[in-house]
C-alpha cells in the first residue's frame, strides 16, 4: 500500500480534558508514522444517539500513512486503548474517539471495518468538517461530492467552530 492522502480520521472527545484528549491522540498518531497533510477546523458538537452527555470536540485530519486500512484500525484502536477508552454502551461518553472516515476511495464491509464509515452521510458535523478540508471529494460509493451531501444532511445537532486559538493549540 502506497502512502495516499485521501485517508481522513475524525478525531472526538467529551470527557475530562476534550482539548488535550484529541492533542494527545494526534500526538500518538504522528509517533505512529502519519503525517497529517490536511485538517478541519475543531468544532464543539452535540452528542448523537444518547443525549444526556457533555458536548465533544471533534476534529477531522487528512494523513498520509503507508498502513492498510486493517493496520490503521488497529493502529487507531490501540492508541484509543492507550489513552484510556474503554468499551461503553454505543453512543456514550468516551475520552477519545478515532474513526476511519474515508481510505482514498476504496470500500470495505467487514464484520470489524466499514469504509466510508457508516453514517458519513447522515452526521453534519462530520461533514461539517470533511468540507474543510475538501468539499469536492467524492464518497465512494454514494455518487456524492461531499458538498452535496453537506447541502442534504440534516443540521439539526450544532456544530460550533471553535476559535484558531483552540485549534492550534491540538495540532
Amino acid at each position: 500500500m502506497t502512502a495516499d492522502s485521501g485517508i481522513i480520521l475524525a478525531l472526538g472527545s467529551n470527557l475530562e480534558d476534550r482539548h488535550k484528549n484529541i492533542k494527545t491522540a494526534i500526538s500518538l498518531l504522528k509517533k505512529h508514522g502519519m503525517r497529517i497533510e490536511k485538517h478541519s477546523n475543531l468544532y464543539e458538537t452535540d452528542p448523537v444517539g444518547f443525549e444526556d452527555q457533555p458536548k465533544f470536540y471533534n476534529i477531522a485530519i487528512s494523513v498520509l500513512t503507508k498502513l492498510t486500512p486493517e493496520e490503521l484500525l488497529f493502529g487507531v484502536k490501540r492508541i484509543e486503548s492507550l489513552l484510556g477508552r474503554r468499551e461503553t454502551q454505543r453512543f456514550h461518553p468516551r475520552l477519545i474517539d478515532i474513526d476511519i472516515l474515508l481510505y482514498n476511495d476504496i470500500i470495505i464491509e467487514s464484520e470489524n471495518l466499514s469504509i466510508p464509515h457508516k453514517s458519513i452521510l447522515e452526521r453534519h458535523f462530520v461533514l461539517r468538517m470533511l468540507m474543510d478540508i475538501d468539499q469536492n471529494k467524492l464518497i465512494p460509493g454514494s455518487g456524492l461530492t461531499v458538498k452535496d451531501a453537506y447541502e442534504r444532511v440534516d443540521k439539526e445537532k450544532s456544530a460550533v467552530k471553535l476559535s484558531a486559538k483552540e485549534l492550534k493549540g491540538v495540532l
